[in-house]
């Protein structure tokens, strides 16, 4: 899996995105709030493209998860608003 830290700002938006060599990831946007995790967005296939929009101020975690068997070649694009920033990568 590889998962990203981006600290946002309410408001702000972040486009991310992501093409895999097999239609085997899982993808979503979340937080972890304690020992709660809440989710935003969800999908999965082999590429896509969308927006997200915080809907407050703190840290947000883009996560992708191969699904299958096979080693897999994945390219991420993250654009994100000047004022937030990329925290770390899991």
């Amino acid at each position: 899996f590889v998962e990203v830290q981006l600290e946002m700002a309410v408001g702000h938006p972040v486009i991310i995105g992501f093409k895999a060599s097999q239609p085997t990831i899982f993808w979503d946007v979340h937080r972890h709030n304690g020992d709660r995790i809440d989710t935003f967005e969800t999908g999965s296939g082999d590429e896509t493209e969308f927006a997200f929009i915080a809907p407050d101020s703190d840290s947000f975690f883009p996560l992708w998860l191969n699904t299958g068997d096979a080693p897999i070649d994945m390219t991420i694009k993250i654009r994100l608003n000047d004022a937030d920033r990329i925290v770390d990568w899991f």
